[in-house]
């Protein structure tokens, strides 16, 4: 499931956010939470494993993996 949602977020996700620029420059970054939660969204549709439930659950399980995934890299870098 990790696997599925790194490949939807690296290639679909990428695609998304160039063509969304503006939209992400115009909210300071937080668009990138709503397609984040749309590419979650996605993973969950094809994935057996993963059950979202509506759009809102999504874009807290977004936040929640963002935050993480921000802890994670900054801790890893500062032991650099």
């Amino acid at each position: 499931m990790a696997l599925l949602f790194g490949l939807i977020n690296g290639i679909l996700g990428s695609i998304v956010k160039l063509l969304t620029l503006p939209a992400i420059l115009i909210t300071l970054g937080l668009f990138s939470l709503v397609i984040n939660a749309a590419m979650l969204m996605l993973t969950a549709r094809w994935s057996d494993r993963l059950d979202v439930v509506d759009f809102w659950s999504a874009l807290w399980a977004s936040l929640i993996i963002s935050l993480i995934t921000t802890i994670i890299t900054k801790s890893l870098k500062s032991k650099k």
